[in-house]
């Protein structure tokens, strides 16, 4: 779910980030949304996602509040707002931006919200729910009262986890909830321990309902083992099925027709991580875990594709399907190259012999060719000497870092939410290795990088350079 806050870091980064245009916000009123007046939407509301809590105080004549509590820094910030609803939609302004939001649903006690990126659902509370928050006892806006809630510290309903479909990533998982009357939300936490880490679980809920029902977990890693339990919410508790497990199976991905897998590595000190076992030119189609991706030639102009292009790419194609794709760091990827903990030590990557594994300036016919028809390295990579040069990122430790805290933590899925500092370090410090189509024998090997990329324009030539997408790992 694309929350608030990630849009508030989103749209501060704009003037920097003048690429990101090609994921545009898009409004569309819901058409069967019945016709509410500011009055409807009057009070306080909650939303809960991952690892942040979201308060938003509705008062009259437009005025209100906007409180974030953090539970990963234990820390709590309030912005005030104004507001109004017309027409299907509920337009907040914060100080530097204005959101419009189409009204899903609006009930006494639940309001959903959504935009282009997901939904946001709120249920109605206590001002006084709120950490830190004093309602100020004579307001006759403040929802407190002994009987606002007539569920808190009811709970006559049971919970029970019943089954995970997994894919690579992401599972469908059934629980099933029984009692008198439905609850507020039903849903599934999982996480990568079994004793759920606050800082380290998601949750991904609906509309509380009576019976079985399923959610689908997202933003989970290939080839590991996953916790999870079904709960549910009655007024502020939550009642926790049994938890169970379930094995994530390989990751695998098809470009122009021939299926490839996404390759684990271990034993890099910067930790594990999994990458493409081939290279992905610009204009390949692709199509990942089963779900069709729109190819990257979507963008491509004159031969050139601009790096930010192809966070456009991560933004909207891949978005839901993947864990959090990034390029290699320049030591993922030399680790790769040399075959990692199964090396041989060869001189490039998979042979001695040059023309086992690479197309290079001697049998190439000067163009590249399609991935993956040379003999593979000895961790199962093709194509890592020769053929196209693969941009690699040099990351900081900072920010490498935060990518595992963002796709492992939080299981986050996009780009889009990692801040301005992690876009810059992610696209302007590209580097191209292992030579390309045109380059000699000597200029396939492992230090060989490819000059043609701009960091004046940043773009690269598409007929020379390539990507070969990674992402960061639990174990």
């Amino acid at each position: 779910m694309k929350t608030l806050t990630r849009l508030l870091i989103f749209i501060l980064a704009i003037p920097s980030l003048l690429f990101l245009t090609s994921c545009p916000h898009e409004l569309e009123k819901n058409p069967d949304v019945p016709g509410y007046i500011d009055a409807d939407f009057i009070g306080v509301w909650k939303c809960i996602d991952d690892s942040e809590i979201y308060y938003l105080l509705l008062d009259p004549y437009g005025a209100g509040k906007w409180v974030n509590e953090d539970l990963d820094d234990d820390e709590i910030t309030s912005t005030s707002i104004d507001w109004y609803y017309n027409d299907g939609s509920l337009t907040v302004r914060f100080p530097k931006f204005t959101e419009k939001y189409v009204v899903v649903k609006l009930t006494e006690s639940l309001m959903i919200l959504g935009d282009k990126w997901g939904e946001l659902t709120f249920r109605r509370i206590k001002a006084s729910d709120i950490p830190e928050y004093k309602p100020g006892g004579d307001d006759p806006n403040d929802p407190d009262s002994p009987n606002d809630n007539p569920n808190d510290d009811k709970t006559d309903g049971q919970i029970k986890t019943v089954s995970a479909e997994p894919s690579a990533f992401s599972a469908v998982v059934s629980g099933i909830y029984s009692g008198k009357t439905a609850p507020d939300y039903v849903g599934v936490q999982y996480s990568y321990y079994k004793d759920f880490p606050e800082s380290q679980s998601a949750t991904r809920s609906i509309e509380g309902r009576l019976g079985e029902y399923q959610v689908k977990a997202t933003g989970i890693v290939d080839q590991v083992k996953v916790y999870y339990r079904a709960y549910a919410v009655i007024g502020d508790q939550y009642i926790y099925g049994e938890t169970k497990s379930f094995q994530t199976p390989q990751g695998t991905y098809t470009l122009n027709g021939t299926t490839y897998k996404f390759i684990k590595v271990t034993g890099l000190a910067t930790g594990s991580f999994s990458m493409m076992q081939t290279e992905l030119p610009a204009d390949a189609d692709i199509t990942i875990d089963g779900t069709e991706i729109n190819c990257i030639d979507y963008y491509k102009k004159n031969g050139y594709v601009e790096a930010g292009e192809i966070q456009g790419f991560l933004c909207e194609s891949c978005e839901g399907v993947t864990p959090l794709l990034r390029y290699p760091s320049r030591e993922e990827w030399l680790f790769a190259f040399s075959g990692g903990s199964l090396s041989n030590g060869y001189k490039y990557s998979g042979s001695n012999d040059i023309g086992e594994v690479a197309w290079y300036s001697a049998n190439s016919n000067d163009h590249a060719r399609e991935p993956g028809q040379k003999k593979s390295n000895e961790l199962g990579f093709y194509d890592m000497s020769g053929n196209y040069a693969e941009l690699c990122s040099s990351y900081s430790e900072e920010i490498l870092e935060s990518f595992k805290e963002k796709g492992i933590k939080k299981f986050v899925l996009s780009v889009r939410s990692m801040s301005a500092q992690n876009f810059y370090q992610l696209w302007y410090n590209a580097a191209a290795y292992g030579g390309c189509w045109s380059s000699s024998a000597s200029d396939c090997q492992s230090f060989s990088t490819v000059s043609g990329f701009d960091p004046k324009t940043n773009r690269f030539n598409c007929n020379k350079f390539a990507v070969r997408l990674a992402y960061s790992r639990p174990d």
